[in-house]
């Protein structure tokens, strides 16, 4: 199996690294480009970015997801799975249909409920007391494909 894996923080950049143990082939990791440190004028990789080097997994941090020369590289790789696990932007619909089987959404809630960037505050600040990960399949929308499988957990 082939993937092309898509994620930033260090919540994804766990799920990255277990695939990897599983013996997953990532033939490309796409993170967000390096961000401005809070101190001084040095930039900082991603956790997903830092997890992919470790791994000696080839990576990529393209400022805009339609560039030519991305789409060229991302097209010319033959995956059955794109896998989106909080990567922070949206993923054109080229990207969606490009793997031979389904593109992939890991978030961080139990969909259809808290959509959107910020699934786990939002079931705090509700004072909910369950909460989990939602595995669809991903489509033009954000975070509306069909779910393939929820995994439950309490949040206390």
């Amino acid at each position: 199996m082939n993937i092309i894996f898509a994620g930033s923080p260090a919540p994804s950049a766990k799920i990255l690294k277990r695939l990897h143990l599983d013996g997953i082939n990532i033939s490309l990791v796409i993170s967000q480009p390096d961000k401005r440190s809070k101190r001084g004028s040095s930039t900082d990789p991603s956790k997903v970015s830092i997890v992919a080097q470790e791994l000696n997994l080839r990576t990529i941090k393209p400022l805009d997801l339609n560039d030519p020369d991305f789409k060229s590289l991302v097209q010319s790789l033959d995956v059955d799975f794109v896998v989106v696990s909080a990567y922070g932007k949206i993923i054109p619909q080229w990207l969606l249909e490009h793997p031979n089987k389904l593109p992939i959404n890991i978030h961080f809630s139990l969909l259809p409920k808290y959509r959107g960037a910020s699934p786990i505050q939002s079931v705090l600040i509700s004072g909910e007391f369950e909460t989990g990960i939602s595995f669809m399949k991903m489509n033009e929308r954000m975070d509306e494909g069909d779910i393939i499988k929820h995994s439950p957990m309490e949040t206390l």
